[in-house]
């Protein structure tokens, strides 16, 4: 059995960089290879003093947190807390995690999902094929997130980008402006792939999920930093109004929220399949609502790179909202999700293609 290696963000708490990474370690396994998510230390060159230490999540983060509970409020900080414990559960139950990369000696390592390709915390070494003694170095569904090629160019890191997709036998990426950026830097040839979580499909997870909570809502699927500003809390709150329902966040802390709800990666799958509508301003919770059939709006931020992308592959550039009237609107709006179902099911042919091919040769 073929031993392969996955370099991604496998330690960030958002559900859906652990839904993508247990997507492709699914998929893998139905195919017959063995699976898991590589260790390796992260940088962060670009960041503010003291950022490896905030992210590590260690002993050394410790000051960290005291602070954070501080500034935040012990609800956010014990929520975070539980959080953490429901993805370190869900990693081990599921045994995801392998070995550091610089002691894996399988047959090969893919690069991504996720944005591991993104200079806006620093260069990580382990991302661009530049650590490890695999020789087969290959991405799948990778992505540049909001860099853009000026921001490369202003960090000088053309020379070091273009070297290092040289260690790559095979290149590929979920969105045009990834697809763009390597083709003028490198001028090779790049594959545009679907996200795991949409490649896997989690149709049986889906299918067996049960109703959370007996009362119809609102579901609300935003990182905690983002959603507070006052426009934007007073927009979902109009929302809201019109529709007369609670408004839940799933996932992340919002205290303006009628309520706040932890869950595991694939518990949040029940709560998108049985919400009433869907706001959201990430690429995940637009993947999800798009595999669980969600009625949802979307709004762009920095992340309109790969986002719009996304929305426009499926035809449904309809679904962004920037004002409370447009987002009533949408929302209001069906979705033919046979039409959808469809573009997934050709995209998810053409990726697995992708991926055997690439793991076979």
């Amino acid at each position: 059995m073929k031993r392969i290696g996955i370099v991604t963000h496998y330690a960030v708490h958002n559900h859906g960089a652990q839904l993508q990474l247990y997507a492709l370690i699914q998929v893998l396994k139905a195919q017959g290879f063995h699976a898991s998510a590589l260790q390796f230390t992260k940088d962060y060159r670009y960041m503010e003093k003291g950022a490896a230490e905030k992210y590590s999540i260690s002993i050394k983060s410790i000051p960290f947190y005291i602070k954070y509970s501080f500034s935040k409020g012990w609800r956010k900080t014990l929520f975070n807390v539980k959080k953490k414990f429901l993805f370190d559960s869900f990693r081990k139950k599921n045994r995801i995690l392998g070995k550091w990369l610089s002691s894996f000696d399988g047959d090969a390592v893919i690069v991504g999902s996720d944005e591991v390709f993104s200079v806006e915390t620093g260069l990580t070494d382990a991302f661009w094929g530049n650590e490890g003694q695999v020789k087969n170095y290959i991405s799948y569904a990778a992505s540049f997130g909001p860099t853009t090629i000026g921001e490369i160019r202003e960090k000088n890191l053309e020379e070091y980008l273009r070297k290092s997709l040289g260690n790559f036998s095979l290149i590929a990426v979920r969105d045009k402006n990834s697809r763009d950026i390597i083709e003028e830097l490198a001028q090779i040839s790049v594959e545009l792939t679907c996200d795991p979580v949409i490649l896997y499909g989690y149709k049986q997870e889906i299918n067996s999920c049960k109703r959370k909570v007996k009362v119809e809502y609102i579901l609300l699927y935003s990182y905690d930093n983002n959603m507070n500003l006052p426009e934007e809390i007073q927009l979902v709150k109009e929302v809201a109004r019109t529709f007369n329902l609670p408004v839940y966040s799933v996932g992340f802390y919002h205290s303006w929220c009628d309520r706040n709800i932890n869950a595991s990666p694939t518990e949040l799958l029940a709560y998108f399949k049985h919400a009433s509508y869907v706001i959201t301003d990430t690429f995940h919770g637009t993947v999800i609502s798009l595999i669980t059939n969600a009625r949802f709006g979307t709004m762009l931020r920095g992340n309109a790179n790969k986002l719009y992308h996304l929305l426009a592959e499926y035809n449904l550039e309809d679904r962004i909202f920037s004002s409370q009237q447009e987002c009533v609107r949408v929302l209001q709006s069906d979705i033919d999700y046979s039409i959808v179902e469809n573009k997934m099911e050709s995209y998810r042919k053409k990726s697995l293609d992708y991926l055997l091919n690439a793991l076979k040769n």
